[in-house]
């Protein structure tokens, strides 16, 4: 996919102002005028800025906002269809973590930025932060944030605020060692979207849970990932509405299982439907932002995110692979009828304009056959796949790809046929997408298949041969057998009698290597002896019993080599 960003420039210097940002929201209004939001990092204020497709406005410092603390009560920005831009933002009132916090709900219109109508949220002794703002299509707030009891009996509860004030409780855990976490919420059609991170101790397994529902409730609560130890899902999730109405959440994959830790992915997860992995990540990383994630009216997918270390941020359009952009940073996209992405940086906020393409083409898987499959049996297995290009203009679907979860690429045809070696032993999640003649990929279908390994062994070695070699050694040869699904090896056994066990094997010779195995302990001198069998092993572990033995005997100790049977 041909993905191309047109760097614009810099929407406010260090230089200039004295705030390079080291936190960034945005947002897109119907206009296509770009809102947003940064805050320096520490303890410093939030700031507010608007562009017009022209210039940048002057940035105006949002009311009440300092001191901010990064990342816990950060500014959020969001814009409706009257172009009211709206402001979250947190402030502080003692140094984290045991302290009290509230942040306020701040509206201003998009001409001027400057006259802002604020209020006050939870300022009742309890800790409000991690919180996540959206508009409807009436140009109401939702809100909804983490608000936590730091004395005994300690608690932790995801809150959703309803437009008229309402407060709702979606998830509450009392302990002090299970977490609630950094939610997020999105808004279309009626119906609230609320995504967050949960788990604990200590962040050993951290999973991603959602809830959604009208405003006046009920929100039932759905758990998306079922990570073991040591896998979590790392940073603030965040989800957002496609135009068709199905929400995604986008997360990132902490992988503490290796050492050092990695950040194994970011992926984007449908509400009871599949995952799909948003890019090649899977890189030794530490300190993260993000992932940020929208759709614009072409119901292409946009997400962004950035790693301290190796100190770069990244952007996919749909699930192409990620476009990497050199230095670290906080990193958000907001689309309409174009994209954009913005970052801040050590010189300031800078944006850039995504070019994705035109409207997503579809594809659906149309079967996996046989299922399940027998290695050793079935001799390959068909996928079967349709597309189509939803551009006006008839243009075609020039690209497919078909990935297994196990084995990774599979093919790049519409429809495939594989070997029975093609797929290894396991239960597969198949996913199948397309790409059209403007490079834009669409959103991947995805099915499934058992693979069976095979479980018939090959026949056995019965032809064997034992002669004396250089310096005392022995050389063992074979002949090569043939098994239904292929020899990954022949493991050569030795002991000192013929009626010896198979324990541990003295060699192994890959079945591409010619059926002969010099052994260099041999016959020294002395009486002694040594027989041999050799066990073919094919390419699913199958091995064969029932093979032939041949031995050497040498006596008396002056007798030479050659006196062996």
């Amino acid at each position: 996919m041909m993905i191309a960003a047109c760097l614009v420039g810099v929407a406010y210097s260090e230089d200039a102002t004295g705030y390079a940002g080291s936190y960034v929201r945005a947002s897109m209004d119907t206009l296509d005028c770009i809102h947003l939001v940064f805050a320096t990092g520490g303890w410093a204020s939030s700031y507010y800025g608007r562009y017009d497709g022209n210039e940048w406005g002057s940035a105006v410092t949002l009311p009440g906002s300092l001191p901010c603390f990064v990342p816990y009560t950060v500014p959020i920005v969001e814009v409706g269809p009257s172009l009211m831009a709206r402001a979250a933002y947190g402030t502080e009132t003692g140094a984290y973590p045991n302290d009290l916090a509230y942040f306020t709900l701040a509206e201003a219109t998009c001409a001027g930025g400057t006259s802002w109508s604020i209020e006050d949220i939870g300022n009742d002794g309890y800790r409000r932060s991690d919180y996540g703002l959206a508009v409807d299509e009436a140009n109401q707030a939702h809100l909804v944030y983490l608000v936590t009891n730091w004395s005994w009996p300690y608690w932790w509860r995801i809150v959703y605020r309803r437009p008229d004030g309402a407060e709702v409780v979606i998830r509450h855990t009392q302990s002090a060692t299970h977490h609630v976490m950094t939610p997020g919420i999105a808004v279309r059609d009626g119906l609230v979207h609320i995504v967050w991170r949960e788990g604990g101790p200590a962040l050993s397994t951290v999973n991603l849970f959602c809830a959604e529902g009208p405003p006046g409730g009920p929100f039932p609560v759905q758990q998306l990932t079922t990570f073991g130890a040591g896998l979590y899902v790392s940073e603030a999730p965040d989800v957002a509405v496609a135009p068709d109405g199905h929400a995604e959440v986008t997360y990132l994959l902490m992988d503490a299982t290796s050492s050092p830790s990695r950040y194994a992915g970011v992926y984007s997860i449908t509400p009871g439907g599949p995952t799909t992995r948003i890019d090649t990540l899977s890189v030794e990383a530490t300190g993260a932002s993000g992932p940020k994630i929208t759709f614009d009216l072409a119901g292409n997918r946009y997400v962004a995110w950035a790693l301290e270390a190796p100190g770069e941020s990244y952007y996919a359009v749909n699930s192409d692979t990620a476009v990497v952009l050199p230095g670290a940073g906080s990193m958000d996209v907001c689309a309409g009828a174009s994209a954009y992405y913005v970052r801040a940086t050590m010189s300031g906020i800078v944006y850039g304009e995504i070019t994705a393409g035109g409207a997503m083409p579809t594809a659906a898987i149309t079967s996996i056959e046989p299922s399940p499959m027998r290695r050793g049996i079935d001799p390959s297995l068909k996928l079967l796949g349709t597309t189509f290009d939803n551009d006006e203009g008839g243009s075609a679907v020039a690209a497919w790809e078909w990935i297994s979860d196990i084995d990774g690429v599979l093919g790049a045809e519409e429809d495939l046929t594989l070997p029975a070696l093609a797929l290894s032993p396991g239960t597969h999640v198949i996913t199948f997408r397309c790409q059209d003649d403007e490079g834009v990929w669409s959103s991947p279908d995805s099915g499934g298949v058992t693979v069976f390994a095979d479980t018939v062994p090959p026949p056995p070695v019965m032809v064997l041969g034992i002669e004396p070699g250089l310096d005392d050694t022995l050389v063992v040869s074979w002949n090569h057998v043939m098994d239904n699904l292929g020899i990954d090896c022949y493991r050569v056994y030795r002991g000192a009698m013929a009626w010896f066990d198979l324990d541990v094997p003295i060699h192994s010779v890959s079945a591409a290597e010619p059926a002969v195995y010099v052994d260099p302990d041999g016959l020294t001198a002395g009486s002694g002896s040594a027989f041999y069998e050799v066990v073919p092993v094919d390419v699913d572990g199958n091995a064969t019993g029932g093979n032939a033995r041949v031995g050497g005997v040498r006596f008396p100790p002056d007798l030479p080599p050659s006196h062996l049977r």
